[in-house]
């Protein structure tokens, strides 16, 4: 929000704050790119990816099973992209009937979100599952078998991170389906860990999504792929010990 909204509506805002300031981390390149657009010193940035504890998320390989459970996790705001998740998964629901969209998450949109399934006839196979508890997640996550999330710049400028989301799911082995936005596809590698499209491609979307439900052996191609893409790079001890060495440059 600090880089995409205050700098399209109040530009040369961080002026004095870049000359002050020692560092500025950020959790992306993207956001760092935007930074130096802004007129942040390159010496005074330094990129620090994410972590997440992996002890909470063990892999799962992903198997066939009569039906297919898609989920989508997010606040039901503009930036999450959930209505392009729907249109997506109406798409597929077209052509492959063994399946149904599990969405955690509330907010402001929900009433648009409902009418969005009532008006593609989807009120049986499109779950929404409200708020949940960490372990609701975990579990959810464990029992679905693709991750969908395609996050979208919002109209006031409001753009995703990286989303720990995608971590989560990666971590789980989920392959996942999402959109080239912000720092997205440095966390879910595309044709590797997922599928992404441009934002508010639905059709697109919803094409990846066919591609991995009638391509289950995809599924643990990308799960494995993307749980050792978090190994590597977004495991919260390894991240910590990095954020640590930064602090001691300044001790």
């Amino acid at each position: 929000y600090d880089v995409s909204v205050i700098q399209k509506n109040r530009p040369n805002y961080y002026d004095k704050f870049f000359q002050n300031v020692d560092l500025f981390l950020t959790e992306s390149d993207f956001l760092a790119d935007k930074l130096r657009e802004m007129g942040c010193p390159d010496n005074k940035l330094i990129v620090l990816k994410q972590g997440i504890d992996l002890n909470d998320f063990k892999f799962k390989s992903r198997k066939l099973e009569d039906k297919i459970k898609i989920l989508c996790v997010g606040r039901f705001v503009e930036k999450k992209g959930i209505e392009y998740a729907i249109k997506a998964f109406s798409l597929a629901y077209k052509k492959h009937r063994n399946i149904e969209l599990r969405i955690i998450g509330d907010g402001p949109l929900r009433n648009n979100i409902e009418m969005l399934i009532k008006e593609n006839n989807l009120d049986n196979v499109v779950k929404l599952l409200g708020i949940q508890p960490y372990n609701v997640l975990i579990k959810e996550m464990l029992d679905c078998h693709i991750f969908i999330l395609p996050s979208i710049t919002a109209s006031d400028g409001d753009t995703e991170g990286q989303g720990t989301v995608f971590l989560q799911a990666q971590a789980v082995g989920m392959p996942i389906v999402s959109t080239f936005h912000n720092g997205i596809p440095e966390a879910v590698i595309h044709g590797k860990s997922g599928l992404l499209a441009n934002e508010k491609e639905y059709v697109k979307l919803g094409e990846n999504l066919i591609y991995l439900i009638e391509n289950p052996k995809e599924w643990i191609k990308f799960g494995r792929f993307g749980r050792k893409n978090v190994e590597k790079n977004f495991e919260i001890k390894k991240q910590t010990r990095k954020l640590e060495a930064i602090y001691s440059r300044f001790l």
